[in-house]
């Protein structure tokens, strides 16, 4: 079995786990090997390289008495993740549930919490909350943060903030939730409040602030409009080398913008080793909805020049109806982007002479 170990390990194409899964099937060991089976399921289901409907075939054509616990996080996992996070909580409480065994275990609770964190849906992420109370798995503080984050999202802050303040230990993650859960809502203020209490904390037992808390407690000011705290928070990181991480830098771009301050969010841009659509997209909003058309295009033609990234994002927040009515019928995609900066940030000013 150790052969066919080194094999799973070595699979970098959907062909190779094809050909495993074919010699599996053949030699009889598909419905032995529960170990294997289960790491070959999840591989597909969650791998880039993967295919989610090959994965679930294979998880379903796994005898129900045979199939196990990971066999079934395998799949709820991959569901999670997946186009259709509905279909992994569909999965599990419709069909894992009933059966015993095999018991749900954290790992699967985690999985289907991420699914209802995903869809945002406040109904199942209080009967998951229910299950994990009652199997006992209250103290694992991955699954607590997890089902806070899905609290969070739903959202449900006076859940979310009760199993914040009832956990005997959080780590950074735990706090990162709970500050971009109020971040993302319409509590930013509440978001910098936490970040403040955390990065001031005495307790030796808190943890230090890390890129993902940076970046969180930048939406918050970004959201704010508050330049003075964003640019604390910018010193703050970078007084801890956290400034480094490319989504910091994105998001001090992001932040500096839509609080006024576009020179120095294209300053950061610029100086950025690492640029992603994340950046550019950033950057090119920021400059076109401060009137300055012509810089935003200007980008989006280096970007589709002097780099492999398509301009998908920004294609996706092209309103059709406005644009027929500008253009009176449908750009190709780059173009299409160009319109929309025109249509939105750059009508009425210099871009047309610019442009020609």
């Amino acid at each position: 079995m150790a052969h066919l170990d080194t094999l799973l390990q070595r699979c970098s194409k959907l062909s190779h786990i094809k050909q495993l899964h074919a010699h599996l099937l053949v030699t009889g060991l598909f419905p032995l090997s529960a170990s294997l089976r289960s790491r070959l399921v999840e591989l597909c289901a969650v791998a880039s390289f993967g295919d989610l409907d090959y994965a679930l075939a294979m998880f379903r054509s796994t005898p129900r008495p045979a199939a196990t616990t990971n066999d079934w996080n395998a799949a709820i996992r991959g569901l999670a993740a997946g186009p259709d996070p509905a279909s992994a909580l569909l999965l599990f409480a419709h069909e894992m549930l009933p059966l015993s065994p095999p018991r749900p275990d954290a790992l699967t609770l985690s999985f289907a919490i991420r699914a209802a964190a995903r869809l945002s849906a406040l109904h199942p992420t209080r009967q998951l909350h229910s299950l994990l109370l009652r199997l006992g798995l209250a103290a694992d503080v991955r699954l607590a943060t997890t089902l806070l984050d899905a609290y969070a999202k739903a959202p449900d802050f006076p859940s979310a903030h009760q199993i914040f303040s009832e956990m005997p230990l959080r780590d950074i993650a735990t706090w990162n939730a709970l500050i971009s859960g109020l971040a993302l809502s319409d509590r930013p203020p509440d978001a910098l409040a936490l970040f403040r209490r955390l990065s001031s904390s005495p307790d030796p037992s808190d943890p230090a602030p890390n890129d993902g808390t940076i970046v969180a407690v930048l939406s918050a000011c970004a959201q704010l409009g508050s330049l003075g705290d964003g640019a604390a928070i910018h010193d703050y990181a970078r007084a801890r080398g956290l400034d480094a991480d490319v989504r910091v830098r994105n998001a001090l771009v992001d932040m500096y913008a839509k609080c006024g301050a576009v020179d120095r969010a294209a300053a950061i841009f610029r100086a950025s080793p690492e640029k992603t659509l994340v950046s550019y997209n950033a950057i090119i909003m920021g400059l076109a909805l401060h009137g300055r058309g012509a810089e935003a295009l200007h980008l989006f033609d280096e970007m589709g020049r002097s780099t492999d990234l398509q301009p998908d994002a920004l294609d996706k927040k092209l309103p059709s109806a406005k644009l027929e009515a500008h253009q009176g019928r449908r750009e190709p995609k780059a173009g299409s982007c160009r319109v929309f900066i025109i249509t939105f940030y750059g009508e009425n000013r210099d871009i047309s002479s610019k442009e020609r």
